[in-house]
């Protein structure tokens, strides 16, 4: 089959840096568009975007859904950008049948060439040692609303991985009013508009602090 020819010069041991995680944002429509026949398969841990890249560059439809966190790219570089990771770790989803006729047993087929060829990809979601077809109308909703979740660009100014949301409650790690735990209820440049209780300042007031100055509570 064309997988064969497509995959047959692929490695079979790890593959590394071929799904990078800074790439821009993925133009998910034509698969929301296209009918296709989705199935889910199983990676090896950390390998999804690899298994992505590896799919998509000979042709095959490849998606992972992923979330977009600002990270500094390495240690010695302060500046942080839009670092993705993947949503459901060790899935990737595949589409068959865009723009032509596809039946179930083609489909198997492909699916068993990619286990074969790419040994980064150990299974495939199914029933009876079977691929499982996903339904397609939720596989289009859950790409549509969570196929690539995007951290606001204001958490690029706050603590790596004790990131909050507008709403969330939040801890003061520095400044006059260090340890309080206060919401916060909107960010207004770098600084976040938070509630504060105080004991003995007569109730809640409302106070800018810097974002670099919040943690999301525990």
């Amino acid at each position: 089959m064309a997988e064969d020819r497509r995959l047959k010069d692929q490695p079979r041991g790890k593959v590394r840096h071929r799904g990078d995680r800074t790439a821009g944002p993925k133009d998910l429509s034509f698969m929301l568009a296209t009918g296709l026949h989705w199935y889910a398969l199983l990676t090896r841990a950390g390998s999804e975007l690899d298994v992505e890249a590896l799919l998509t560059a000979e042709g095959i439809v490849a998606v992972v859904p992923v979330r977009r966190e600002w990270r500094r790219i390495n240690r010695y570089v302060k500046r942080k950008a839009q670092v993705r990771y993947s949503l459901l770790p060790r899935y990737v989803f595949v589409g068959f049948g865009a723009g032509q006729a596809s039946d179930y047993d083609d489909e198997v087929r492909a699916i068993c060439s990619i286990m074969r060829r790419l040994t980064l990809v150990q299974g495939v979601v199914g029933w009876d040692d079977l691929p499982r077809r996903m339904v397609a109308r939720e596989v289009a909703v859950f790409l549509r609303d969570l196929g690539e979740v995007i951290a606001p660009k204001w958490q690029k100014h706050v603590k790596s991985g004790k990131e909050f949301e507008i709403g969330d409650e939040a801890q003061i790690t520095a400044g006059p009013f260090e340890g309080h735990i206060v919401k916060v209820d909107d960010v207004i440049g770098r600084q976040a508009k938070v509630t504060l209780d105080l004991l003995f300042g007569g109730g809640a007031h409302n106070v800018l602090v810097p974002l670099a100055n919040l943690e999301k509570s525990a």
